[in-house]
């Protein structure tokens, strides 16, 4: 499996160009976070494939009985949202009833605020190699990143703000806990985000929607075929998405080659994008 599939090159430079002409003031970035913007590897070279979500179960400890329900969800639910063959409307289903029976879950064994910082402050998550710059990069170009997820948004915000790189122009869609007056989480606010309803048009009353209404171009950055709903909902002028192909083997390759502009393999760099960036901005 090569390391980088480009679908049309010449459509891609097109893209690249008329971006670069319209200047940074007209775009802006949407990426996914779980094994997009972080590594299937953890900081010590070992392959773990664990998502943020997932890493935080880990850290949290929450004993045997909480571990042995958490996994039978997993083995329950994960197969049915990697299944490319099944219909995306049971899918979808299913990843409601997923979220919903976790978070009912973590209110049966008492999760709140207190314990959530705690488990954040000891937590370590790999980011994909050499992210610092992009990052810092559209923070520098006031170019908006919306990081838009599935996962927790207290998870997700609460890991930037430790590594020192939740900047101002970021904005954070996920699954968002509430809790009570006392801090314990009483559930999730508002309908359930999953893999397959990731759409950008459910901002449109968010602040980062006022941020980028005006801009008409997008690089979408995702792992999964529904990432690329990330993009919908609002009109873009020009759009260029990469996708990151986590898979051992190259059964769905094909797939997100006809999907995605380009597709980086085998837990690729950031480089690609940070020098695609740098092709925009100079």
């Amino acid at each position: 499996m090569d390391d980088i599939y480009i679908k049309n090159k010449n459509e891609l430079e097109k893209k690249i160009a008329a971006i670069k002409k319209d200047g940074k003031d007209n775009l802006h970035v949407i990426a996914d976070f779980d094994r997009t913007l972080t590594s299937i590897y953890n900081s010590k070279g070992e392959e773990e494939d664990l998502s943020l979500f997932a890493k935080f179960r880990v850290y949290a400890n929450m004993g045997e009985e909480y571990n042995k329900k958490y996994d039978l969800l997993y083995e329950k639910y994960y197969p049915i949202e990697m299944n490319h063959d099944l219909p995306i409307d049971y899918r979808t289903e299913m990843m409601i009833k997923w979220w919903s029976e976790y978070v009912a879950l973590d209110v049966a064994f008492g999760s709140n605020r207190k314990f959530i910082e705690s488990v954040l402050d000891k937590l370590d998550l790999n980011l994909r190699q050499n992210i610092i710059l992009f990052f810092e990069t559209l923070n520098n170009n006031e170019i908006p990143l919306l990081i838009f997820s599935a996962g927790i948004k207290q998870y997700i915000s609460g890991f930037l703000t430790r590594k020192n790189i939740h900047y101002d122009n970021i904005s954070i869609i996920a699954n968002e806990f509430e809790f009570d007056n006392d801090n314990k989480l009483l559930g999730f606010k508002g309908n359930i985000i999953h893999t397959f309803n990731k759409d950008e048009a459910i901002i449109s009353h968010d602040y980062h929607f006022k941020t980028i209404r005006h801009r008409g171009n997008i690089i979408l950055l995702g792992d999964h075929l529904g990432d690329l709903n990330m993009a919908k909902g609002l009109k873009h002028k020009t759009k260029i998405t990469i996708g990151f192909y986590n898979d051992k083997d190259d059964k769905h390759l094909q797939k997100y080659i006809d999907e995605f502009d380009v597709i980086l393999c085998n837990d690729n760099t950031m480089d690609y994008v940070n020098n695609l960036l740098k092709k925009i901005l100079l």
